[in-house]
């Protein structure tokens, strides 16, 4: 497991890299959804991996008896069943990387309320923080079927980069070209 999200971290630093900034500056202003969902999913991964590792889980059905809801992508439930040793990991340095890094995005296809707005704007703990993103996975690949869906930036880097420092992940990894195995479907030399 730990391989998979170490895999959906470079995929997820590709993937803010390449999108363009209205500076011409490298890195994004605004990712993509495929960056965002790319992010959480590298994040569940991590904490189902951390959880297998302390709780002795090798088997999937052991881990799904968790019953962690959102079809098991609930990144605040995961993230209570880490020990308390390693959510302190997380957590520490949360405030004073916060308030020096704050980058939000909010897509909707409504009106919003300006409460609702300035709400989501003010800064939060580490767990509301979690609260809010825990169900990116999910919305962010359905944001065309809701009302409006909303990222803060700032914590999906922050959740990745604590994810990277954990499992030892060089800042400059990143995926250069596909897997040999999509070359060969794209040019018809073998299958997958």
């Amino acid at each position: 497991m730990k391989n998979h999200s170490v895999m959906l971290v470079a995929a997820y630093r590709r993937l803010i890299d390449e999108q363009p900034r209205g500076d011409g500056k490298a890195g994004t202003e605004v990712p993509a959804p495929a960056a965002l969902v790319m992010g959480a999913l590298a994040i569940e991964i991590a904490f189902k991996a951390l959880i297998c590792k302390q709780n002795n889980i090798s088997e999937t059905a052991q881990l799904r008896a968790l019953r962690v809801s959102d079809g098991g992508h609930n990144l605040l439930e995961l993230f209570g069943h880490l020990d308390a040793e390693t959510q302190f990991l997380f957590t520490a340095g949360f405030d004073k990387h916060f308030t020096q890094n704050r980058e939000t995005i909010i897509m909707t296809s409504l009106v919003l309320d300006e409460a609702l707005v300035e709400e989501f704007l003010r800064p939060k703990s580490f767990h509301e923080e979690l609260a809010l993103a825990s169900r990116t996975f999910v919305d962010w690949r359905y944001s065309y079927e809701l009302d409006y869906v909303s990222a803060h930036i700032s914590f999906m880097k922050y959740l990745v980069g604590r994810v990277s420092l954990l499992f030892g992940i060089p800042e400059d990894l990143r995926f250069s070209k596909p897997p040999t195995m999509h070359k060969k479907i794209r040019d018809g030399s073998g299958t997958a």
